[in-house]
């Protein structure tokens, strides 16, 4: 179960640095999620997956997402030797079916089909920045739910996207998707207009509220603007983040009948390991026994979550087990 030994993070003062071993899922679950077929997309797949889906990737089918044919290409050798399976494919999505340019920036992560906007840029970064246009690549669009169909992820699981302003589109784009098969998004959400004609993170959420989902997770990022004094402090400004969506178990009842249901009962609780909602993993187990045995399955998933339970507690960080909790944001 347990493969490599890391270094905690800091140390008991006085004494050296405490090596721990990585907690990893046992066989028999990861057999178990195999024979689930957990599909997993990532809509804009440069670099690479999530590191939180680690966790599970060897027993998943990730299609990737990825218009700049160089990326996808760069990126393939990676996922093959991490999931169980990968596709990669080279489409770019979109609420319409057309052909779009995509503006390539300087720094590559951030470009997008649509164009950065100026105005909002600016008052983090000078004029010539990391937004800037360098070059354009005219890629084809298609719907998310065209996609779906065309590559064969009707029935996947969770959602991964990050698309530099376009995120709320494309969900749009795959509504059917995400009705009927999808219990869990990660998306980049903004705060500010950082491209033009791009929603915000009320839109996007209102959007995914309205179909059955619950924000569990908002990772946020923060700027100084670029007339920032750097010998005087202040306070960063909320500008980006990352969203996670779950739906919640008692939902799944009210649309699903039995074997669909129990399918993405098991594509939740292998999105709530990987993310670290063990709360919500018991939740689910307990609904599933309705329909199958899982003691051995239970087992082996108490025993990793009493391993990570015990690696956060000798770091230092057993405030994670009490019951509510305040963020903390440096500087």
């Amino acid at each position: 179960m347990f493969k490599k030994f890391i270094k905690i993070i800091g140390k008991i003062k006085g004494q050296p640095a405490l090596t721990y071993p990585v907690p990893r899922l046992g066989k028999n679950v990861l057999q178990w999620l195999t024979k689930a077929d957990i599909k997993i997309v990532d809509i804009g797949a440069r670099g690479d997956s999530l590191p939180e889906l680690d966790l599970i990737a060897g027993a998943c089918h990730l299609y990737a997402c990825e218009p700049d044919t160089v990326e996808a290409f760069k990126i393939t050798p990676l996922l093959n030797s991490k999931w169980h399976q990968a596709s990669v494919f080279f489409d770019a999505l979109y609420s319409v079916e057309s052909e779009m340019l995509l503006n390539i920036t300087r720094r590559n992560g951030l470009s997008s089909l649509l164009r950065p906007n100026k105005d909002v840029v600016t008052r983090y970064y000078p004029d010539d920045n990391i937004y800037s246009i360098t070059d354009t690549l005219k890629v084809k669009t298609i719907r998310l739910d065209t996609a779906a169909s065309k590559y064969g992820f009707m029935d996947a699981g969770f959602i991964k996207i990050d698309t530099q302003g376009t995120e709320l589109d494309i969900l749009k784009s795959g509504k059917s998707l995400l009705e009927n098969s999808v219990v869990g998004i990660h998306t980049e959400v903004e705060f500010h207009e950082f491209y033009s004609g791009q929603s915000l993170f009320s839109e996007v959420d209102s959007f995914l509220r309205s179909l059955g989902f619950s924000l569990f997770d908002l990772e946020k990022r923060f700027l100084r603007r670029d007339s920032y004094d750097t010998t005087l402090y202040s306070r960063r400004q909320v500008v980006w983040g990352n969203a996670l969506y779950l739906k919640e178990p008692s939902f799944l009842t009210e649309k699903k009948d039995g074997k669909t249901y129990l399918k993405q009962l098991k594509n939740l609780l292998a999105v709530a390991l990987s993310f670290g909602y063990f709360d919500l993993v018991f939740e689910i187990l307990d609904r599933i026994e309705l329909y199958e045995a899982t003691d051995q399955i239970s087992e082996e998933i108490k025993t990793y979550v009493r391993q990570v339970t015990s690696d956060y507690v000798l770091s230092g960080s057993s405030a994670v087990l009490q019951h509510g909790a305040k963020e903390r944001r440096n500087p």
